[in-house]
């Protein structure tokens, strides 16, 4: 009895030194799915809009009201969720007469980058938008 438990005594340390343990795992992608990655972000514009905000879920990311030009850059912090995003992008146009187009580029650290074009009509719209690495 005594040997028995000398022996497990010895074979618990030496099992965590042979890796015969498998010890904690590493976290899967999908309980990491949601920290934010830095993606740069391209926002290029057919007409110069009044404002636009682009939201991930229920956080804005990026808003300009009354902004100046036609394209615009940031970097921002985007979750990504078994590398893919969803997004919603609002634009309020000067005028409803014509068809205008938005180009939002995301290009996550790691990834390559990913464009998409969409075209609108109204004066104000909002467009759901998703990327998939």
């Amino acid at each position: 009895m005594v040997f028995l438990a000398l022996w497990a005594a010895f074979l618990i340390p030496l099992t965590a030194l042979t890796g015969q343990n498998p010890g904690p795992s590493r976290p899967s992608a999908e309980s990491v799915a949601d920290e934010p990655v830095d993606t740069w972000t391209t926002l290029r514009f057919s007409v110069a809009p009044r404002s636009f905000v682009l939201r991930q879920q229920d956080r804005v990311l990026w808003r300009e009201d009354q902004p100046d030009g036609q394209a615009f850059e940031k970097e921002l912090p985007l979750a990504l969720s078994g590398e893919q995003a969803e997004l919603l992008l609002e634009i309020v146009w000067p005028d409803a007469s014509a068809l205008k187009a938005a180009e939002l580029s995301l290009a996550p650290d790691g990834r390559v980058e990913k464009s998409q074009t969409l075209w609108q009509q109204d004066a104000e719209a909002g467009d759901i938008v998703r990327f998939q690495w």
